[in-house]
C-alpha cells in the first residue's frame, strides 16, 4: 500500500548536556554531545485516504556525525510500543551478520555478511516468523542495497521506495547538521 506523510515533520533539538558543557559524566562513563542521537517521528497515512493508526516512519540520526549509522524504520504499534517491521541502515559502523538466515531456506539468497548500506525489508523478516520481529532480534535479515548511499537525500530516495512512502524525500536534514565542517 502506497502511503504518504500526514503534517509536516520537524527535527528535535539536539539533547543540551549538563549546563551547556560538551561532556558529563554518566554512571562512570563519559557522555558527550556527539553521542547524542535524535529521532524525527513521521506519521502516515494511506495515499490519498486516512491516517494509518499506529504506523509510523522515524529517521534516527546523530545530532553531530553528519552521515553516520543513520537508520530509517517503518514501524507499528504493538500494544504498548512500537515494533519496527522494515528498516534502512545508511553508513553504518560495523557489517550485518546474516547469521540466524543460514538456517532458513527461503533466505538462501541473502549473503552471509553485508558491509556498508542496507535494508531489513519484511518480506525477508517475515520468513522467521514472529522471530524476525522479536525487540531483541529485530530485523535479523538484511540485504545490501543497490548502491552506496553518498547523500542524505539519496537515503531518503531508498527509504521511500523501500516503504513506499510518497514526499520524504523533501525531509532537510538536521539543523545540527549544517554547523558541522
Amino acid at each position: 500500500m502506497a502511503k504518504e506523510i500526514i503534517g509536516w515533520p520537524e527535527w528535535p533539538s539536539p539533547p543540551v548536556l549538563q549546563s551547556g558543557a560538551i561532556i558529563r559524566p554518566v554512571w562512570g562513563e563519559l557522555r558527550t554531545a556527539s553521542a547524542e542521537t535524535i529521532d524525527l517521528l513521521v506519521p502516515l497515512g494511506e495515499k490519498n485516504g486516512p491516517g494509518l493508526e499506529g504506523v509510523r516512519l522515524r529517521i534516527c540520526v546523530y545530532s553531530f556525525r553528519r552521515q553516520f549509522e543513520v537508520t530509517a524504520t517503518l514501524e507499528a504499534s504493538g500494544g504498548r510500543s512500537f515494533c519496527a517491521i522494515a528498516r534502512v541502515d545508511a553508513w553504518p559502523a560495523d557489517p550485518h551478520m546474516n547469521t540466524r538466515c543460514r538456517k532458513n531456506a527461503a533466505l538462501g539468497h541473502l549473503p552471509s555478511i553485508v558491509t556498508g548500506d542496507h535494508v531489513h525489508r519484511f518480506s525477508d523478516n517475515a520468513h522467521m516468523g514472529r522471530k524476525g520481529f522479536a525487540p531483541h532480534d529485530n530485523l535479523p535479515a538484511a540485504i545490501g542495497t543497490d548502491e552506496p548511499v553518498v547523500s542524505f537525500r539519496q537515503f531518503l530516495r531508498i527509504v521511500s521506495l523501500e516503504f513506499r512512502v510518497d514526499g520524504i524525500e523533501d525531509i532537510p536534514p538536521p539543523d545540527s547538521w549544517q554547523v558541522l565542517l
